[in-house]
């Protein structure tokens, strides 16, 4: 079946889509990297069905960060959440215009913050100052304060965002909560004794009307794509088991032994369109094969049997 342009106007080119990835470049500094990523999945491959390992693009800008934890985006801005520069400073790199913006940040600076997208939004969760902030002209500025979660924040296993646009789900070791951002003096809500299936992040896609997102990291289900009904936010509903859900068919990562995986992530860029991006670690006798595009740090020798780290 032909492809039909993204607008419905026939001749017109899909615009491309662009993944930026941030990298940790060692002591403390993070690189931004740019992929474009395919209109169709890629099919290029080597005689042993591998796709040809490249070396990783330049990065885009480093920033300085204590953690990669400290990083949020939403639409073309990336930001810096918290800096050992300046508490009430804000760096913030637009994709697009390729400039830092030094946003000021009016509110509590949250010690150990986990940024939970909601309906064009940032719930900003910690242990005794969470927030929900806004999208401004620069990043986020506004700040309206949320009630502080009733779990600890380590403890989480993963979180997605309600189809109404306002509600969070957050699934602890324990228990799965809710959180009505959009409703004055809410309070978190706990459904249950029992986890979402996921780990980390999910998605909402309308077409499946369910949440998807990757399985969680038990071994026998690493490596399976997820889908699970989503919980209703009706107060009166008590849910005393988990919604319904399902692994995918196929295996995407972690079949390779010779592969140590250390994480992964599912990126939403569509209805029904996902980019999965694995990081792992493989070890190679042989290090050979440097490209002299590469940034210095990336050009040192390795030893023998060293570990090379990749992404997929």
């Amino acid at each position: 079946m032909p492809k039909r342009p993204s607008d419905g106007r026939v001749g017109q080119k899909r615009r491309r889509r662009r993944l930026y990835l941030v990298t940790n470049d060692g002591e403390a500094i993070y690189g931004i990297r740019k992929f474009d990523l395919p209109s169709d999945p890629p099919s290029s491959a080597d005689d042993d069905g591998h796709a040809t390992a490249q070396r990783l693009p330049r990065a885009v800008v480093r920033l300085e960060a204590p953690a990669s934890r400290f990083f949020a985006a939403k639409g073309n801005k990336i930001m810096v959440m918290d800096t050992s520069q300046c508490e009430r400073i804000v760096p913030v790199f637009g994709v697009r215009t390729r400039c830092i913006a030094l946003v000021p940040r009016n509110g509590s600076r949250p010690t150990w913050p986990m940024y939970l997208p909601v309906g064009g939004k940032l719930a900003a969760l910690d242990d005794d100052s969470s927030e929900l902030l806004r999208p401004c002209l620069w990043g986020w500025g506004s700040q309206d304060r949320l009630p502080n979660p009733p779990f600890d924040l380590e403890d989480m296993t993963a979180h997605c965002a309600h189809p109404d646009g306002r509600t969070v789900f957050v699934s602890s070791k324990a228990a799965t909560f809710s959180l009505d951002t959009a409703s004055r003096g809410a309070a978190w809500r706990r459904h249950g004794e029992w986890k979402l299936p996921f780990a980390g992040r999910a998605h909402f896609d309308p077409r499946l009307d369910a949440w998807v997102g990757l399985s969680g990291d038990s071994p026998d289900t690493l490596g399976y794509l997820c889908s699970c009904d989503v919980v209703p936010t009706d107060p009166s509903s008590n849910m005393e088991s988990p919604p319904a859900w399902k692994l995918s068919k196929e295996k995407l990562f972690c079949e390779d032994p010779a592969e140590q995986h250390v994480g992964a992530s599912l990126v939403y860029v569509g209805v029904a369109r996902f980019c999965l991006v694995q990081y792992f670690s493989v070890v190679e006798d042989d290090a050979a094969g440097s490209s002299g595009n590469d940034e210095p740090e990336m050009e040192e020798a390795m030893p023998p049997s060293s570990p090379r780290y990749r992404l997929r």
